[in-house]
């Protein structure tokens, strides 16, 4: 007998996702301090656990992640330019 999964289930806490993106625009906008570097990196890991475990996440997280990649390429291309 399978076991029925809810949607509910793959959710992750709001107050979760929005401290992560809320630090992750911060980092691109501003900086983070060594403190906040800490805690994106923490909120990092415990998203990549649930992305292991739950399947909507786990598409969520490859999409923010590809969107991650695209800003550090953008914002290292921005500050080459910068540099010359």
């Amino acid at each position: 007998m399978s076991k029925t999964i809810s949607l509910e289930s793959y959710e992750l806490p709001d107050d979760l996702l929005e401290t992560y993106h809320s630090l992750l625009n911060k980092k691109f906008s501003s900086g983070l301090t060594p403190e906040e570097e800490s805690e994106l990196a923490r909120l990092d890991q415990q998203l990549d656990e649930a992305e292991l475990t739950t399947p909507l996440v786990q598409s969520i997280m490859t999409k923010s992640r590809n969107q991650h990649e695209k800003w550090i390429r953008t914002l290292n291309e921005v500050i080459t330019k910068l540099r010359e």
